[in-house]
């Protein structure tokens, strides 16, 4: 059986809502890891490694718990290899673009799933938790469908 360190809990940042551990937590772990891959399964295990170990409390220092056992029991995805550029044998310089910024437009369907997971102040905290998770399986599915229009 496995020991970790202390993992965090929602009790241990006195005045923040759990919603703002949990972002907060996120953003500075991106931060700090740099060399993680963002995908749904990723973002699914480590969810799960927290819900499991820590209450699912998604501070920083738990969710880099999580990554180092996950990575070092290689159970996360690693990025896709990155494209090749074509070689143009008559040119002397090869260019490659990779600052080119793409415009989404939402379908219909999606704005309406984005109108029904519009914030209300009304909602319980697991309401709220439940609502984030629908919105990251919709930005999720947004970039996927970005990367295959490229």
């Amino acid at each position: 059986m496995k020991t970790y360190p202390s993992f965090d809990s929602y009790s241990n940042f006195r005045g923040k809502l759990p919603e703002q551990v949990d972002s907060e937590g996120s953003a500075k772990f991106l931060e700090e890891h740099p060399g993680y891959f963002q995908s749904e399964y990723n973002a699914n295990l480590l969810t799960a490694f927290v819900e499991i170990h820590a209450g699912g409390c998604c501070s920083a220092w738990n969710l880099s718990i999580a990554y180092n056992d996950l990575r070092n029991d290689g159970l996360l995805e690693n990025p896709p290899p990155s494209a090749q550029p074509i070689v143009d044998k008559n040119r002397g310089i090869i260019q490659t673009r990779d600052d080119v910024m793409m415009e989404y437009h939402p379908d219909a369907a999606e704005v309406a799933a984005l109108e029904k997971l519009a914030d209300n102040s009304d909602l319980n905290d697991h309401q709220r938790k439940a609502r984030l998770k629908k919105l990251a399986r919709l930005a999720y599915e947004q970039r996927a469908s970005a990367r295959t229009t490229k």
